[in-house]
């Protein structure tokens, strides 16, 4: 009995562990987009942010939102990862 109940919520507590860690991404990401391009910056570049994303796309969107000199630069860059 123990076991049929952690057959059926380890798969959703481990979904749930993902998704947080997805979202503190996209918060870390927003936040960094802000302090690189203002709000206006930001709001452009929410269709982008608001992807579905990996660890990895994150850290190379991380990367680019430093990198890139203006949001459509970032916008551009970021159609290639």
């Amino acid at each position: 009995m123990v076991d049929d109940l952690l057959s059926y919520v380890l798969p959703e507590f481990e979904e749930g562990r993902q998704e947080g860690r997805q979202e503190g991404r996209r918060a870390l990401l927003r936040q960094l987009a802000l302090q690189e391009f203002g709000p206006k910056g930001l709001a452009e570049l929410s269709p982008v942010l608001d992807q579905p994303s990996d660890p990895d796309r994150d850290g190379a969107l991380a990367r680019a939102i430093i990198e890139c000199e203006t949001v459509a630069e970032l916008v551009a860059r970021s159609r290639k990862l």
